[in-house]
């Protein structure tokens, strides 16, 4: 059996991702099912898409993602199946599944028809549990991607806004917000380094500063500070305590970080 690991919005204090683990385990009973986050802000699936993108490469090849961040759920919304390179993928066609297939290179996009998938009910509220669970239970134990539907030729993209830089401002975005409150945003350390051209510089979100980059989070004084988190992208981090707290930001892709070039200044001793 192929592993399934699974992305949700449902959270943890209510019942659903307990039943999508039942459904996916009565039908692939021998499959390894494991959490990636039921953490993804509920109907985010932008903030869901980056969430698959920076965590499916660690996993075993064949592993089959299943991304259940579904806001259309009980519309005529695609299900999609995707085989890429390495891996399978299982979501509703809404973004959440395109960076990590791109990422891969897609091979086939399917979407999924639930008389051919032997299904004759599904939940208008909980999809994920009646029908993802079908085809990622199929896919685990080897089915063929083919006879899910018929081939399409696109997919819908996350619509995750790459950085900017115009009259010599640098404007980035919050991707993501971790459990400790650090800020991912949505540029490289080298794309700073670009722009900067080894000069300083400061960075303001929402009012407050950000002017300091540090290897490891032991270096960081009390001040906000850039750090490269493990996804390769900046994060804007508080020492031992909440970015997002600390600048008030709540949800990604709102906020607007600029990012400006300085002078280094340069200590002269007095003769």
């Amino acid at each position: 059996m192929r592993p399934i690991a699974l992305l949700t919005d449902f959270g943890l204090s209510d019942t659903y991702a307990g039943q999508l683990k039942g459904a996916l385990l009565a039908r692939a009973p021998g499959a390894l099912v494991v959490d990636i986050s039921h953490a993804v802000p509920a109907h985010n699936a932008q903030e869901g898409a980056f969430m698959l993108w920076e965590s499916f490469a660690v996993f075993p090849k064949g592993t089959v993602f299943l991304a259940v961040v579904d806001p259309g759920v009980g519309s005529p919304r695609r299900v999609l199946a995707v085989q890429t390179v390495n891996y399978f993928f299982v979501g509703p066609d809404n973004g959440v599944l395109s960076s990590a297939v791109n990422r891969d290179k897609v091979k086939k996009i399917i979407v999924v028809d639930a008389h051919k998938a032997g299904l004759k009910r599904v939940s208008r509220t909980f999809a994920g549990r009646d029908l993802f669970a079908a085809v990622a239970a199929y896919l685990s134990g080897g089915g063929r991607i083919d006879r899910l539907g018929e081939a399409a030729g696109y997919m819908k993209q996350a619509c995750v806004r790459a950085f900017i830089v115009d009259r010599g401002v640098l404007t980035a975005r919050i991707a993501h917000i971790d459990a400790f409150g650090n800020l991912i945003t949505n540029i490289r350390r080298a794309d700073l380094e670009r722009f900067t051209r080894g000069a300083g510089f400061k960075a303001v979100l929402k009012g407050r500063s950000v002017n300091a980059f540090y290897e490891y989070y032991g270096q960081a004084a009390a001040a906000p500070f850039f750090i490269e988190g493990s996804s390769g992208f900046l994060e804007i981090s508080l020492k031992n305590k909440s970015a997002g707290a600390y600048f008030g930001v709540k949800y990604s892709l709102r906020d607007v970080i600029s990012i400006r070039p300085v002078k280094k200044r340069v200590s002269r001793r007095k003769q």
